[in-house]
């Protein structure tokens, strides 16, 4: 075949392998979003203990569960009040929590307002954070993330 339309055809082919050698770089996905498994593992975290754990006092606000979209994290979380201070919260947490089997990654202490632990959940690395908003000092948010495409550190979160 020769010609104008083999040349046409040859660009076209030549194209489709472009984008294809594209989109198969790493962190480019041919599909925006999370899939089924990862929306599943978002549920699965929800119902982990670690989340109703929360100083006495403290009362829920908020909670959800999925996967995020952008990040392609499978996250659970809860919205808490309470009427005790940060420290005092960060003291329940960081004995309630390695009780649980979560242990704490010192590396992020220095943040005043985020405290962050580790465990393997289903053999999946997963993080538990805790947050203050300093708009919000009374309110912290208590998230578990994990990614079935990489492992998510602390430090990935922070």
């Amino acid at each position: 075949m020769t010609g104008p339309r083999h040349g046409q055809a040859a660009a076209g082919v030549a194209a489709i392998a472009a984008l294809l050698g594209v989109m198969s770089a790493p962190g480019c996905e041919p599909l925006y979003g999370c899939d089924e498994r990862e929306n599943r593992f978002g549920y699965r975290l929800d119902a982990l203990p670690v989340l109703e754990l929360h100083p006495p006092g403290a009362t829920l606000e908020d909670e959800y569960s999925g996967c995020d979209d952008d990040d392609l994290y499978a996250t659970a979380g809860r919205k808490y009040h309470t009427t005790g201070t940060a420290a005092e919260t960060k003291a329940f947490y960081r004995h309630a929590l390695p009780a649980a089997g979560w242990r704490l990654d010192t590396h992020l202490l220095a943040k005043t307002n985020r405290m962050c632990f580790t465990k393997s959940v289903d053999g999946t690395a997963a993080i538990f954070a805790l947050e203050w908003l300093s708009e919000e000092p009374q309110n912290f948010y208590a998230n578990v993330k994990a990614s079935l495409r990489d492992t998510l550190t602390c430090a990935d979160d922070a």
